[in-house]
């Protein structure tokens, strides 16, 4: 039991060192059998943001249909709708737009998620008003969950072809500053 012990603890300390020197940028970690196709990559570990979109929205769904309309169900229902309205159509489109993570910071995300759902959002409701459901609770409710869901399915989409960039591209970084860093391989 104790060998066992140690064996996890220093399983441990090598990923938390391996995970530092990666973050430092002085170890490039790259997925040897990445997903080849769209359906493989939504059912793999990279498609969270887009579980989680999805998740966020049929919650939302949910919420709005099948909880009852008095309290405190009713303040839930508020906290779920403000998201859904004000949050998940522009972050969608951010993502869509923006597809890796480091393309901007938590606030820079926040802030253009939130701008761009002012701007959808009534867009989306001027659209409706002019087809025959009008802009009604179902119609509305329906529409912003389409646009966020085929947005983040377009996010991840685009994320796919990153990871397969990365998967399929031989180039590792020469050197850093100073001289360290890792040298490509050696193909003579």
């Amino acid at each position: 039991m104790r060998a066992h012990e140690e064996a996890v603890r220093a399983r441990h300390l090598v990923v938390r060192n391996v995970y530092a020197l990666r973050s430092l940028g002085k170890v490039f970690l790259r997925d040897p059998t990445p997903p080849s196709t769209f359906f493989e990559y939504v059912a793999s570990g990279y498609a969270l943001a887009f579980w989680g979109a999805a998740a966020a929205v049929f919650l939302t769904l949910a919420a709005v249909y099948l909880l009852p309309q008095g309290p405190p169900a009713l303040y839930f229902r508020y906290v779920l709708g403000v998201v859904f309205v004000l949050y998940m159509p522009g972050h969608a489109l951010i993502t869509a737009l923006y597809p890796k993570a480091e393309d901007l910071n938590g606030v820079e995300n926040l802030a253009l998620s939130i701008g761009l759902s002012l701007a959808v959002v009534p867009l989306i409701g001027l659209m409706l008003s002019y087809t025959p459901w009008g802009a009604r609770l179902e119609s509305t409710i329906l529409s912003l969950s389409l646009f966020t869901i085929a947005l983040s399915l377009a996010a991840t989409s685009r994320r796919m072809t990153f990871v397969k960039l990365e998967s399929h591209s031989n180039h590792m970084p020469m050197q850093r500053e100073g001289g360290e860093g890792l040298r490509s391989h050696s193909t003579a």
